[in-house]
């Protein structure tokens, strides 16, 4: 199926930097990355704004920002993000941002840290997953959230994760793929316990939202 992103490229995409690689089996990857891209494919600038047309099936999103981007601060407090919380209302899925902010500072030690799987309200075939492993040697403490969806809501899930990413301070990167393995492995139960992080901590899956 042919999508048209012109509509995207004027609300979100003009301000980035894209790389359209093809997957092998007729679908595209829309990868973007704030340092690997600009300097490698400059042609990509003189395309900024204009319209794109692509064949794209992209169910599976995968993006790496700050857990500290899920929320907000106003009056010394925190709240959710407007973005991300718009999104969790179009797929339906119940989480608190500033709850699971709170849990993964407080509670997850460095080196450790578990997998988040939380399904829609509104079909359990779709997933949102939180890889909320904290790293020795990260410093942003970071986050990888994969959301897979149906052909259906591909496209307006796309623009609203999008929109969010587009509005955090940490951007590492996002990726919208139709088939993503480590994505697929994140959610796979029979995976856990897995060995994970340098000291082989033994990752575990929860299914309820701290």
């Amino acid at each position: 199926m042919v999508e048209r992103l012109d509509a995207w490229a004027r609300n979100d995409f003009t301000s980035q930097r894209w790389a359209l690689m093809g997957l092998g089996n007729g679908s595209r990857l829309y990868y973007w990355s704030s340092k690997t891209w600009a300097h490698r494919h400059p042609a990509l600038n003189e395309n900024q704004g204009s319209e794109i047309t692509m064949s794209i099936n992209a169910c599976n999103f995968l993006l790496v920002v700050s857990i500290w981007d899920l929320v907000s601060e106003v009056d010394d407090r925190l709240i959710p993000s407007r973005e991300f919380s718009s999104f969790l209302d179009h797929v339906s899925i119940d989480i608190d941002p500033v709850r699971l902010c709170n849990f993964y500072i407080d509670q997850i030690k460095i080196g450790e840290g578990d997998v988040l799987l939380l399904r829609s309200s509104a079909d359990s075939s779709q997933v949102l997953v939180f890889d909320l492993f904290r790293d020795k040697a990260d410093q942003l403490d970071l986050v990888s959230i994969g959301f897979i969806c149906s052909l259906a809501l591909r496209v307006d899930a796309g623009k609203l994760l999008f929109r969010f990413f587009n509005s955090c301070s940490t951007q590492i990167s996002f990726s919208a793929n139709a088939a993503n393995g480590t994505l697929r492995d994140l959610v796979n139960e029979s995976n856990y316990p897995r060995a994970h992080g340098t000291d082989g901590y033994a990752q575990q899956l929860m299914c309820t939202a701290p």
